[in-house]
C-alpha cells in the first residue's frame, strides 16, 4: 500500500459546490485533469465527479501572476463526459485556466450516482507553464490552487517576466514537499528526504507529477481519496457544531489555507504577517492546522475499516511547515519595452471605526477583499503595473453600519497606502413612512405600494433587495421589490388554508407568522399548521422542512440552525439544525414563568414571541414585558431588559425599563429594534449598556401618521426586520407596511 499525504484529500475538495446546501454534495469527487497544453490547444476531461456544461476560459497571467480575467484567450464547454478542448493563441509565459458554471451545469456525484446541479460561485483554477509541445496530467486540484498561490506571491514581489516560468516551478515543488507528496505517491528512493531540511530542488517533482485515476474503483488512492474526505467533512462538521458538514466550511478552510501557505510557511499567517481566519456562516474561526487535518483523516480512516487502509501508513506521512531548499526562489529582472522599466504596486490603507461583519472591498471591479471585524489596516492581494489606475469602493456595507472611501483613486506610481475607509453606526432617525398597503383597506390586491392591500401583515423578512411579508390572514407569502414598491403574491392561495407543498401558489399555508432568510431559502413559521416550511427563492418551491413545532411565533437563524419561539403554546425556544430539519429544545421547560439565571431547561418563559440573534446570544421578547437572552452555546437565560408582569411605558436602563407586549425583535447593528404591540411604539435597546428609548410612535396612542419619531403612529406593529440601513415594520392593524429610516 503506498504512503498518501494530507493533500490528496484536499484534490477532491476544491471543486466541491461551495454556494450548494446539500450535505451530500460535500462527498462529491470532483477532480479536473488538464491535458495536453500546447502552443495553441488546451484540452481535458472531467474524471470521476465529471462537470457537464461547464465553461472552460484560458486567460494570461499579468506581469505578477495573477489571472487577467479581462482578456479571455479561448474559451469552450465541456460535453456530457466533462471533456473539452480549447485552442487559444500563445502567450509565452504561464497561463489559467478557469472552469466556472455555465448554463445547466451539472456535477455528477459518484456518492448518490447522480447528476447534481454546479451553480453558483464554484470554480476551478490551475495556472500552468506552457510547454513546447503538449503536457498531460495537470490536475486541477487544491494542491494546484495552493501552489497557485505562492507562485503569485513570489511574482508579484519581481519586476518582470524573466523567470516567471522557474517561479511557477519553484512554487509547485515547494507545495510538493510541504504536503509530503514527494513521499507518498513517489516511490523513488531519491525523493525520500528523511531530515527534509536543505532539499536539492532538482530532486523534487513538478505538482503535476503524479497521475491518479479515480475512475478506477480498485484503485488504492481512490479508497485514500474517501478517507481524506470524510476526514474533512468531520472536521466541517466540528467547525460547525452540527451532525452534518458543509461545502461552504470546506471552501472557506482552502481559502484560508491557500493564504497561509502563499509565503511557503503553513504558520497561520499570510505574506503580510495578519493572522488568517475563517470567516463563514457569521462566525471567525481560524484554519485547522495540518496536524489537525491528519487527525481527523485518521479518526475517519479507523473508523471505516472497509476502505483497506492502513492508518499506520497515513501517521507516516511526513509534512513540513516550511521547507527549506538549496536553492533560493528564481527572481526577475525589470522588462523593458522600448527602454520603459515596468514596475508593480500594491494598494491598501486604513480602516477606521468597524466594528460589525460584513464589509467587502473592491478594487477595479474585479480585487476583492472580506474585511473583518475590528480590521484597521488592508492591502489588495494584486499588485497594479506602473501607470495603471485604481479605484476602490465598498462592495458590501458591514451589518448595522455605512463605510465610506477617501482617497479611493488615482494611477499606481508607487505603493499606494492612503486610501482611507470609515465606518460609522447607522443612527435611525425615526422618520416613519408608509410604503406598502392601505391604512384600514382589507384585501389581496398586487400593485405598486398603496396600491396593493393586505390582510394582516406580519413577520416580515429582507434581503436587502425585495422584502417578503407573511400576510397571514390570507395566508400567502408576498414579496415586495424594495426599489420599485411592487408587490406580488408568491406562495399560498388567498383565502386557503392547508399543508398542500407545491411552486408559488400551488402550495398552502395555515396563517403563517414569521419569516427568516437563509441564502436564497425563505424559512416560514406556519404556525396554525406547526410547521417550518421552506421556500426555494429561486424557484418559489415550497416543502415541509420540520414538523410538530407548536406555534411557531417568531423564528431566526445563524446561518447553522434555525431558531424558534413558540409563543404560549408551549414557552420554548427550539433549535433545529438546517442540515438535519431535527426539532430539540435550546431553552425552556413548558411552564409559563420567567425562572431567570437558569440553564436550558432549568429555564422557563412566559410567551416568547420575538426571536434575534448575532450568533452568540439569542434575543427573545417575551409576552410578560421582558427580553431576555439565551447562550446559544450553553443555554443560560437571563433577563436583560423589563421585569416580568410589569407592563408599562417607562424608557429607562435594563430591568428599570417597561414594554407591553413586546412582540417581534430585531437586530440592527449593535441595537435591538422591538415591536412594542400594546404600546404602539417601536423602541430600541443598546445591547451593550441596556439603555431603552423609543425610536417612533407614541405609546398608548394609536394611528397611522408618518412622522419622525412621536409624531408617526402605529396601530399594533407586529412584525419588524432591518436591511441594515432601514427598519420594516408590518403595521398589523392599519394593514401596511412601514419603513424606518
Amino acid at each position: 500500500m503506498k504512503k498518501v499525504s494530507i493533500l490528496a484529500f484536499l484534490l477532491f475538495l476544491s471543486q466541491c459546490n461551495p454556494t450548494t446546501d446539500s450535505s451530500d454534495e460535500l462527498k462529491t469527487n470532483l477532480l479536473f485533469f488538464l491535458n495536453k497544453v500546447s502552443h495553441a490547444t488546451v484540452s481535458g476531461k472531467a474524471m470521476k465527479g465529471r462537470i457537464s456544461n461547464g465553461k472552460v476560459n484560458v486567460y494570461p497571467t499579468s506581469v505578477t501572476g495573477t489571472c487577467d480575467t479581462s482578456s479571455s484567450l479561448g474559451t469552450t464547454t465541456t460535453d456530457l463526459e466533462g471533456n473539452y478542448e480549447v485552442n487559444f493563441t500563445k502567450t509565452g509565459y504561464p497561463v489559467c485556466v478557469i472552469v466556472t458554471p455555465g448554463t445547466d451545469s451539472k456535477m455528477y456525484d459518484e456518492a448518490q450516482k447522480k447528476d447534481l446541479n454546479w451553480t453558483g460561485s464554484a470554480s476551478m483554477t490551475i495556472i500552468v507553464n506552457e510547454p513546447k509541445t503538449a503536457r498531460k496530467g495537470v490536475n486541477g486540484t487544491p494542491f494546484a490552487r495552493f501552489a497557485a498561490s505562492r507562485f503569485q506571491e513570489i511574482a508579484k514581489s519581481n519586476s518582470g517576466r524573466s523567470a516567471i516560468a522557474d517561479q511557477l516551478t519553484y512554487a509547485n515543488k515547494t507545495t510538493v514537499v510541504q504536503f509530503g507528496l514527494n513521499r507518498s505517491f513517489i516511490r523513488k528512493p531519491e525523493l525520500m528526504h528523511d531530515k527534509l531540511t536543505k532539499i536539492d530542488m532538482n530532486t523534487i517533482p513538478d505538482v503535476f507529477s503524479e497521475e491518479i485515476n479515480l475512475d478506477d474503483q480498485n484503485n488504492e488512492t481512490t479508497s485514500y481519496m474517501t478517507a481524506f474526505l470524510g476526514g474533512m467533512s468531520e472536521k466541517a462538521k466540528e467547525y460547525k457544531g452540527s451532525s452534518e458538514g458543509s461545502a461552504d466550511y470546506i471552501e472557506a478552510m482552502l481559502t484560508a489555507i491557500s493564504k497561509d501557505l502563499a509565503d511557503g510557511k503553513a504558520d497561520g499567517k499570510d505574506s503580510s504577517g495578519s493572522t488568517v481566519s475563517i470567516i463563514v456562516g457569521g462566525e471567525t474561526k481560524p484554519p485547522p492546522t495540518i496536524t489537525e487535518i491528519k487527525t481527523a483523516v485518521l479518526q475517519y480512516a479507523a473508523s471505516n475499516p472497509n476502505l483497506g487502509i492502513s492508518t499506520t501508513d497515513i501517521q507516516n506521512t511526513t509534512v513540513v511547515d516550511a521547507p527549506v531548499f538549496e536553492q533560493a526562489p528564481p527572481t526577475s529582472t525589470a522588462s523593458t519595452t522600448t527602454g520603459t522599466t515596468t514596475a508593480t504596486f500594491t494598494i491598501g490603507g486604513t480602516i477606521t471605526g468597524l466594528t460589525s461583519t460584513g464589509l467587502a472591498l473592491q478594487n477595479n471591479s474585479g480585487d476583492n477583499q472580506t474585511v473583518a471585524s475590528g480590521t484597521t489596516s488592508f492591502t489588495f492581494a494584486t499588485a497594479l503595473a506602473s501607470g495603471t489606475t485604481y479605484s476602490v469602493t465598498v462592495s458590501t456595507q458591514p451589518s448595522g453600519q455605512i463605510c465610506t472611501v477617501t482617497n479611493g483613486s488615482g494611477i499606481a506610481t508607487a505603493n499606494v497606502t492612503n486610501v482611507s475607509v470609515s465606518c460609522a453606526s447607522i443612527n435611525l432617525t425615526g422618520a416613519v413612512t408608509t410604503i406598502a398597503g392601505q391604512v384600514g383597506v382589507s384585501g389581496s390586491a398586487d400593485g405598486i405600494g398603496t396600491a396593493a392591500t393586505f390582510a394582516g401583515p406580519r413577520g416580515p423578512a429582507t434581503d436587502g433587495t425585495n422584502l417578503y411579508i407573511c400576510d397571514t390572514v390570507n395566508h400567502t407569502i408576498r414579496k415586495m421589490v424594495l426599489s420599485t414598491g411592487a408587490v406580488t403574491t408568491i406562495a399560498g392561495q388567498v383565502g386557503v388554508s392547508g399543508t398542500a407543498n407545491g411552486i408559488g401558489t400551488a402550495a398552502t399555508f395555515n396563517q403563517p407568522m414569521s419569516l427568516v432568510l437563509v441564502g436564497t431559502n425563505l424559512f416560514i413559521g406556519d404556525s396554525s399548521n406547526k410547521q417550518i416550511r421552506k421556500m426555494d427563492l429561486s424557484t418559489n418551491e415550497v416543502t415541509t422542512f420540520a414538523t410538530s413545532v407548536d406555534y411557531p411565533h417568531g423564528i431566526t437563524s445563524d446561518g447553522i440552525n434555525i431558531y424558534v419561539a413558540t409563543a404560549t403554546s408551549t414557552n420554548l425556544v427550539l433549535k433545529i439544525p438546517i442540515s438535519t430539519g431535527t426539532v430539540s429544545t435550546l431553552a425552556g421547560n413548558g411552564t409559563y414563568d420567567t425562572i431567570d439565571n437558569a440553564t436550558g431547561t432549568l429555564a422557563s418563559f412566559a410567551g416568547p414571541l420575538g426571536i434575534a440573534t448575532d450568533g452568540t446570544n439569542l434575543y427573545v421578547s417575551e409576552n410578560k414585558h421582558t427580553i431576555r437572552k439565551v447562550n446559544i452555546a450553553s443555554g443560560a437565560v437571563s433577563t436583560i431588559a423589563g421585569l416580568s408582569g410589569n407592563a408599562g411605558t417607562s424608557d429607562g436602563t435594563g430591568t428599570a425599563a417597561r414594554f407591553y407586549t413586546p412582540v417581534s425583535i430585531v437586530l440592527h447593528g449593535t441595537n435591538l429594534y422591538i415591536s412594542d404591540f400594546n404600546n404602539n411604539s417601536i423602541r430600541k435597546l443598546d445591547v451593550s449598556t441596556l439603555e431603552v428609548s423609543t425610536l417612533a410612535g407614541l405609546s398608548g396612542t394609536s394611528g397611522s401618521s408618518d412622522g419622525t419619531g412621536t409624531a408617526a403612529r402605529f396601530y399594533y406593529p407586529f412584525g419588524i426586520t432591518t436591511d441594515g440601513t432601514y427598519l420594516y415594520v408590518a403595521d398589523q392593524f392599519n394593514l401596511i407596511v412601514r419603513r424606518i429610516q
